[in-house]
């Protein structure tokens, strides 16, 4: 009789099959423990070391920590026939024309012959100096805040104040040189303050103070759980710099690994990633060619000479999309010069935000 409660209580004392994913959850979280627990160790013993710099003790702890959010080694591989029914509905919303899981550009033309942005795309304007890229990746990044999508973006060519008075002057249309002068019109500067003003709830949120491509890195996972970010804007790619430990490489390699690890980061966080290079002349340089390796998308034109006193003019775009060998296309917009902004090429439309 003591026999049988003895087994009784055995059986008793044992969890029941029917909370395997409770205790799965468990020993998880402790694998997750032990992880950060070792990590730590890890980063104290190089933060001491004096023969490991300290930019090199963060890029071990920045990407370490990236592991640790994806849970430890989950693994991203899948069997090519399996999840076909999300790729049915891809391809039905490509046949349909329908780009709504796409972020826009905002011009007619361009998002007709590219479909926009789709998440865990490098995107690439690409074009001489002073040619009008931050103007372009600033309006792309207004209107799709306007469409309430919260967009992330890295400048270090130009300060906040300085971005700020740069889209003040487009929303509101007054003359750029006159803004400056100070020589705008009672009802035009109170065109600004009511731009100004409608900014309180708009979604656009910038960092001035990026330097290498782990300030990136870091402050786009911060964002985007804070935030939920869902466009990325770097202005511009030749600007960054690499980690400390990697700056013993050839310019053409930084490039390199810069515009890689910002397609990873574009797919990592499925998000769209937009940034700017600047090129010489004939775009064929070997910073350039690299860049080329890892985007989606390109854009680019050539810089527009003997402009000077016109209203506006006409700017062809050249676009690449990288899909096996690449395919390309050209659309035109139009480049209003007193508020040196892009629009469509009817210029009589309304700006696009």
């Amino acid at each position: 009789m003591q026999d049988t409660l003895y087994i009784a209580e055995l059986t008793s004392g044992v969890s029941s099959a029917a909370n395997i994913e409770y205790h799965a959850t468990i020993v998880k979280e402790k694998a997750l423990k032990r992880f950060a627990i070792k990590l730590c160790n890890e980063t104290i013993a190089k933060a001491i070391n004096e023969e490991v710099s300290p930019f090199e003790t963060l890029d071990y702890l920045e990407g370490s920590l990236l592991d640790v959010r994806k849970g430890i080694n989950e693994s991203n591989t899948e069997r090519i026939g399996e999840n076909t029914e999300v790729l049915y509905k891809h391809i039905e919303k490509l046949r349909k024309r329908d780009y709504s899981g796409f972020k826009k550009f905002g011009f007619r033309d361009l998002d007709a012959a590219t479909g926009g942005m789709e998440n865990g795309e490098l995107v690439v304007v690409s074009a001489p100096e002073k040619s009008g890229k931050t103007t372009m990746l600033l309006q792309i990044l207004m209107r799709n805040a306007l469409d309430g999508v919260p967009s992330l973006l890295f400048s270090q060519e130009m300060s906040i104040r300085q971005i700020k008075i740069r889209y003040a002057v487009m929303q509101s249309g007054v003359d750029y040189v006159s803004f400056v002068n100070g020589r705008l019109s009672n009802e035009e500067w109170h065109k600004i303050y009511e731009v100004i003003e409608g900014w309180k709830n708009l979604p656009i949120f910038i960092n001035e103070n990026m330097y290498s491509i782990l300030d990136i890195r870091a402050d786009i996972q911060s964002q985007i759980n804070v935030n939920k970010i869902g466009l990325v804007a770097v202005d511009y790619i030749q600007i960054i710099l690499p980690p400390e430990k990697k700056r013993i490489m050839s310019r053409q390699e930084e490039v390199a690994m810069i515009s890689r690890t910002l397609k990873t980061l574009a797919k990592e966080n499925k998000v769209p990633v937009l940034a700017l290079s600047q090129v010489n002349e004939d775009g064929k340089t070997r910073e350039s060619r690299a860049i080329q390796h890892d985007l989606d998308k390109l854009i680019t034109w050539e810089k527009n000479e003997n402009k000077e006193g016109l209203s506006g003019f006409e700017v062809p775009l050249k676009i690449v999309q990288r899909m096996g060998s690449g395919s390309s296309g050209q659309v035109k917009l139009w480049y209003k010069t007193d508020t040196g902004t892009f629009g469509n090429i009817n210029h009589t439309e309304p700006p696009i935000f």
